[in-house]
Parts: structure tokens; sequence; C-alpha cells
């Protein structure tokens, strides 16, 4: 229900990331979520290529993401498990090992 690390919801981050510039700047937390944004655009290649979605900008990564995973939420989870690779940084504890087994 939580990005890794983050105090907003999966779901908070995802109205967000799909909003518009003009409804971004009238969202409470605006400056937070204007920061993991910021994350975003930094690592949305890694995790395109990484999830195997095509896009040209980090827009089209975010929907193209949704329309492969059925949503966000099991998407961070699927990248997580899979890659060890979280949508806006990726810890050490999201390492995995040869055997898929996280590693702290």
């Amino acid at each position: 229900f939580a990005m890794p690390y983050r105090n907003r919801s999966v779901e908070v981050v995802d109205h967000y990331f799909r909003a518009s510039d003009e409804e971004r700047r009238k969202m409470g937390g605006h400056d937070t979520l204007r920061r993991y944004w910021e994350q975003w655009e930094e690592n949305w290649q890694v995790v395109a290529r990484t999830a195997g979605v095509m896009a040209d900008c980090a827009r089209m990564a975010w929907q193209r993401l949704i329309e492969r995973f059925g949503s966000i939420a099991l998407g961070q989870c699927e990248l997580v498990n899979r890659y060890g690779q979280a949508f806006l940084r990726s810890y050490i504890v999201h390492a995995v090992n040869e055997n898929d087994a996280f590693v702290q």
C-alpha cells in the first residue's frame, strides 16, 4: 500500500503521477510528491527496461506499467520481488541473490 521508504500510499503517488501539471499544483503534499516525480524521471528508463515496457517519456512509462501489471501496486510488488527494482529508487533491501530471495 505504500511506496518503499515513502510516506505516501501507492494510490496517492499514482494519482499525482497521472494528473496534469495544473491538477498537481492543487494537490496536498505537492512538494513531497513533486520530489517523488523527480525521482521517477531519473529512474523510469531503468524500470521500463527491466519490466520490458517501451516508452518515450516518464509519463508514458508510468501508464504502460499500469497497463502491463494492472495497477501500480501490483507492479511495485512484481518489480521488487522479481528484479530487486523499485519505481522511484532501489535500496539494498531490494537486492536479490541468485535464488531470487531477498538479502539484507
